[in-house]
């Protein structure tokens, strides 16, 4: 499926670039996945900010809401 660039920011996608891997496209919900086992794999990436808040799920939802675009 092709998607244009505007089409991707109005559905709530999001471009995904690793080192390691290709580039992916993701939903908003695949990128909160990723996001939690990020985080729960690793946990000195949670910074004081996201020790706020109570779960990796809650944390991942911050990062989406303050800093993916």
């Amino acid at each position: 499926m092709t998607h244009s660039r505007e089409s991707l920011r109005d559905d709530n996608h999001y471009v995904l670039l690793l080192p390691t891997m290709d580039e992916q496209f993701l939903t908003r919900d695949e990128m909160r996945e990723f996001l939690v086992a990020l985080l729960q794999e690793n946990p000195h990436l949670v910074d004081n900010d996201l020790k706020n808040y109570s779960d990796p799920m809650a944390q991942a939802q911050r990062l989406l809401d303050t800093t993916c675009s």
